[in-house]
Parts: structure tokens; C-alpha cells; sequence
């Protein structure tokens, strides 16, 4: 009995210009939804966040604020609101967020930091998310779980936050 071998290429061929892993072209890659309750951000950005806070090519981002110890009106880290980022204002973002030094050693006396934070969600074409925790109060710092920077001083102030 003899097997066809070209049968299997012709199936991966298929797979692989079928674009199974990407959206249809014409629909627009929707913003990630802000969870109702803040968690850490552990090892986002996947090997490249090591070297870069937002790594490739975000497409769209959401901005979640999540409450303080010393909001009187929501539950600590509690969502407070959230919105959608687009166009020129990820790229903004994003290339921001980049530029920030790393974080220096050392031991910092900060201001009061009461745990206000916002949580920012960049999505790229292909689905995938990076998670970025940026630090309200404090010594502002920005994190993907594997690189640390100083936040931007006006974020969330010119992005809408």
C-alpha cells in the first residue's frame, strides 16, 4: 500500500493561507475589556517585554482606571471607568511608554501612593495582549511584569485616562 505524501502539505498550505490565526481583514480588531477588579501584571509582552514595556505593533488599547484606598466612592481597586484607545493615540502611547528610562535601584522615599492605578490593554492584529500597570500616585511606575519605567508624567491626564 503506497500513501500519498502530498496530501499533508497540501492540508498545511491550506491551514497557512487560510490566515486562521489573524482576523478577517475587514473587521476592525476590537479593544480588550477592562476586568471589573484590578490583578498584577506578571511576564506580559512575552520575550520581547524584557527589552521594551509595549513591544511590536498594538493596533487598538483600553484604558482602565481601577480605585485607591482612598476613594470614598468605589472599592479598592475597583473598575472605575474605562475607554478605548485608537489610531495615533496607541501609537502616541505606546511610543511613550518606550522611551521611559528603566526603573533605577535603589531605595526612593515617595509620596503617598493610596494604590490608584490604571491598567492599560494594547491589542495587536493577531488577538494577543499586553498588559501594562501604570501607577496613579507614588513614584509613578509603569510595568509589564518583566520591565519597570518611570510612567509618564501626564499619563492619564493627555490620553483621555
Amino acid at each position: 500500500m503506497t500513501m500519498n505524501r502530498t496530501l499533508p502539505a497540501t492540508a498545511l498550505l491550506a491551514l497557512a493561507l487560510s490566515g486562521c490565526a489573524a482576523p478577517h481583514p475587514g473587521r476592525a480588531v476590537a479593544a480588550p475589556p477592562c476586568p471589573a477588579r484590578r490583578s498584577p501584571v506578571r511576564d506580559s509582552g512575552g520575550f520581547r517585554g524584557m527589552f521594551t514595556l509595549v513591544p511590536g505593533t498594538p493596533v487598538v488599547a483600553s484604558s482602565c482606571a481601577y480605585a485607591g484606598m482612598n476613594d470614598r466612592r468605589h472599592d479598592y481597586g475597583r473598575l472605575i471607568r474605562g475607554h478605548a484607545l485608537r489610531g495615533r493615540i496607541v501609537r502616541a502611547l505606546q511610543g511613550e511608554l518606550n522611551r521611559e528610562g528603566r526603573w533605577p535601584g535603589g531605595t526612593y522615599d515617595c509620596p503617598a501612593d493610596d494604590g490608584a492605578a490604571h491598567l492599560l490593554l494594547f491589542r495587536y492584529a493577531d488577538g494577543g495582549v499586553t498588559r501594562v500597570s501604570v501607577g496613579d500616585g507614588g513614584c509613578r511606575s509603569a510595568t509589564n511584569g518583566q520591565r519597570t519605567v518611570r510612567a509618564p508624567g501626564d499619563y492619564p491626564g493627555r490620553y483621555g485616562g
